[in-house]
């Protein structure tokens, strides 16, 4: 991530994409930490008259909406958000009551395979 730019935003999956795509640097695919980025990552792509998923493949993390609206949909991992936020506000209230010292939990996620990404060949 570039220090001076938002963290998971747009701009910031546009410039270090950018950046990559300028330093010749040899690669067939990004995996962006949030949708946002991946779709920030598309756009400087595009820009260098790249094609997703021909010349580069594209995934995002979070399962936002727009990763299936955007052009090409975007392949991301979906989260478990209502889940995580329930189990995190009743962990809270156990530390909280001292029902507990610590707790962990596990939550699987759902891989959404869209047009963004494409099976490598070889």
């Amino acid at each position: 991530m570039k220090e001076d730019i938002e963290g998971y935003s747009m701009d910031n999956g546009y410039a270090v994409t950018k950046e990559l795509l300028e330093s010749q640097e040899e690669f067939t695919a990004i995996f962006a930490i949030a949708d946002s980025m991946a779709i920030g990552a598309c756009k400087a792509i595009f820009e260098a008259g790249k094609r997703i998923p021909e010349d580069y493949s594209v995934a995002g993390f979070d399962g936002l909406d727009i990763s299936y609206y955007y052009n090409p949909s975007i392949t991301t991992i979906r989260q478990p958000v209502e889940e995580i936020a329930e189990e995190t506000i009743r962990i809270l209230f156990d530390l909280i009551y001292k029902k507990t010292k610590h707790s962990r939990k596990i939550f699987p996620a759902e891989l959404l395979v869209r047009e963004s990404t494409a099976g490598i060949s070889g």
